[in-house]
């Protein structure tokens, strides 16, 4: 449901336990391979596994230099393999996830036709657009787009999906994070219908996250006061893993170690 609203982050610690327990308890089912069984794993699954543990640890610094070495050591034929976007979905996210959205980009239009005319391609590029423009309520929309196919049955690798599953939510919080930054200091009082665009949340949703940042709240007039302080905007810039997340990495890089069994 592209059109609905966005799907709220776990909130409480019992919601964040919930959806834990829910991705640990998913078995590790077995996809359609990417290359023939005898094949030699290309430059792009040999990465993954690597990939899968930076992004477990928060390092996304780290995961951008494996990824990017593992583009450098491709040629023209694992280049137009289905197999580069074990490194390209990560590689996107991870830019989008520390706000360095050139070399996002640089990634985007180097591809293969191939490769760029995939509907993954497609939904990462139009993500990094709104991201680019800054089109906040179209940010929202397009990672819960991403989330929806990469979610599908018929999505080509279940462990992929996993990780850019995870990796959409660590990046909606931070492009969140940064957001509420920039609306606290660009506004002395905010009407509650421009925070709700800007932050891609409901009424009750964004009520809750105003208090939690120490907005306060005019309810006659329906308008917030932003306020933040240094020490709170220093620790929300920096991009961090949920519970839920980490435990959705946790998943795959447990999958993929016992596929290398």
């Amino acid at each position: 449901m592209a059109n609905g609203p966005p799907t709220p982050p776990p909130t409480t610690e019992t919601e964040i336990q919930d959806q834990a327990r829910v991705i640990a308890e998913i078995p590790p089912t077995a996809t359609t391979p990417l290359l023939p069984a005898s094949a030699q794993p290309d430059a792009f699954q040999a990465a993954f596994p690597v990939i899968v543990d930076l992004a477990s640890q928060s390092n996304f610094q780290g995961l951008i230099q494996v990824a990017e070495n593992a583009n450098l050591q491709s040629d023209a034929d694992t280049n137009r393999r289905l197999t580069r976007l074990l490194v390209l979905g990560p590689l996107v996210l991870a830019y989008l996830i520390v706000d360095d959205l050139p070399p996002a980009r640089f990634a985007l239009t180097q591809l293969s036709e191939d490769i760029s005319s995939t509907p993954l391609s497609h939904s990462l590029f139009e993500l990094l657009a709104s991201t680019w423009d800054r089109k906040h309520a179209n940010v929202y929309l397009r990672a819960r787009e991403l989330n929806n196919l990469v979610q599908q049955p018929s999505f080509f690798d279940e462990q992929l999906g996993s990780v850019l599953t995870a990796l959409v939510t660590i990046f909606v919080e931070a492009f969140r994070r940064r957001t509420v930054i920039l609306l606290a200091t660009s506004y002395a009082s905010l009407p509650a219908p421009l925070a709700a665009m800007y932050l891609g949340m409901k009424q009750d949703e964004l009520l809750t996250a105003a208090q939690n940042e120490g907005w306060s709240y005019n309810g006659s007039t329906n308008v917030f006061v932003p306020k933040i302080e240094a020490s709170i905007a220093t620790r929300m810039m920096q991009p961090r893993l949920s519970p839920s997340s980490l435990s959705s990495f946790h998943f795959v890089t447990n999958s993929v170690a016992k596929l290398e069994l």
